[in-house]
């Protein structure tokens, strides 16, 4: 099943979206396969040209199977592009790739660092995270 989290849909909306952001939006709702990799090629084409949304909407894409087949790879690839744009959500999402993530390279040390990012921009379960790798959880 296609779904995204309304809360992302709505910031998209609010942001002003471009024409192929909103058609690739479209691909990845409307249940017709046959525009699925259209919708993926538009998704990437938005997020390398700097949509946060479009990265974020890949990596989440990557990591459920959605659209494409299920890759930790491809998931961490572009959660870790948005968040080096300053993504909140995709920072903890990188980070938990990180840190536990099946199919992922596991880097305790790389996934303490995104923790601490989050922290820093006031995320509490990254807060806790990072209490408890410190403590040597």
């Amino acid at each position: 099943m296609k779904i995204l989290p309304t809360l992302l849909l709505s910031a998209c909306l609010w942001a002003a979206p471009s024409a192929a952001f909103l058609e690739a939006l479209t691909g990845y709702y409307d249940n017709d396969n046959s525009n699925d990799a259209r919708a993926i090629a538009l998704l990437k084409q938005e997020a390398l040209s700097g949509n946060n949304d479009a990265a974020y909407l890949l990596g989440a894409a990557y990591d459920a199977g959605v659209l494409v087949s299920g890759s930790c790879s491809e998931a961490l690839r572009w959660y870790e592009l948005a968040a080096q744009r300053g993504d909140g959500d995709a920072v903890m999402q990188t980070a938990w790739h990180y840190y536990r993530s099946p199919g992922c390279p596991h880097n305790t040390k790389t996934a303490y660092i995104w923790f601490l990012k989050a922290a820093d921009n006031g995320d509490t379960e990254a807060q806790r995270m990072l209490e408890l790798l410190e403590e040597g959880f």
